[in-house]
């Protein structure tokens, strides 16, 4: 847990800097590029929510293995459900096709919590490295024009698990409408860093408002 609190207070003392002088609303904030409406940040965790179910669009799998680093091991052993609740198992899309992730939530929704899992540094970049969409048709963007860009409205900087430092940074993405299928793009529009890749350990719908 050492990274963790080394990393926190210094975020905290960066940011309380540009606090004072009108940079950002809360003192362990950061800025996120491309988003429009801002965003708030809490330091609290998030209660067990419920999660899509993963269609298609990974190409592998794996889960994380320590709590006090990045270290994972791969494919995860549940397979194609390795996105399908937050349990630190996730889904890898990467560059070599154009495809994205894509769940369906069941329902339709107008937010969601997208729980990445952090694999390397930099952070808090490696949390937010995709973009997310939602529609009411399952294919992916680049085959329907019918998908919605998401924007980001608040940061959860301790994720859903202070025991592991991986899950760190849950993002909620509000749309304009409701609708049940979400994507997953890594990079994209909202994107903090587009290295290639993203590992998603799960999307769910908040059982709390904001």
């Amino acid at each position: 847990m050492g990274f963790r609190r080394k990393f926190l207070r210094v975020i905290g003392i960066a940011a309380a800097v540009a606090f004072s002088v009108g940079g950002f609303s809360l003192a362990y904030g950061f800025p996120i590029p491309n988003d429009p409406g801002g965003h708030q940040h809490t330091l609290k965790t998030l209660l067990p929510e419920d999660c899509g179910t993963y269609l298609s669009g990974a190409e592998d799998t794996g889960q994380q293995i320590d709590p006090d680093s990045y270290a994972f091991s791969g494919p995860s052993p549940l397979g194609d459900k390795a996105g399908n609740s937050v349990d630190l198992h996730w889904v890898h899309d990467v560059s070599t096709d154009t495809d994205f992730i894509v769940w369906d939530m069941g329902r339709k929704v107008d937010k969601v919590d997208v729980f990445p899992l952090i694999d390397h540094p930099p952070v808090p970049e490696e949390s937010l490295e995709f973009t997310v969409w939602a529609s009411a048709d399952p294919n992916p963007p680049f085959t329907s024009p019918k998908w919605n860009v998401g924007n980001i409205t608040r940061i959860f900087d301790h994720g859903w698990n202070h025991e592991w430092i991986a899950d760190d940074f849950v993002s909620r993405w509000r749309f304009p409408h409701r609708y049940q299928y979400i994507a997953i793009q890594w990079g994209g529009p909202r994107a903090m860093i587009a290295d290639g890749d993203t590992e998603i350990d799960a999307v769910c719908v908040p059982r709390i408002e904001d």
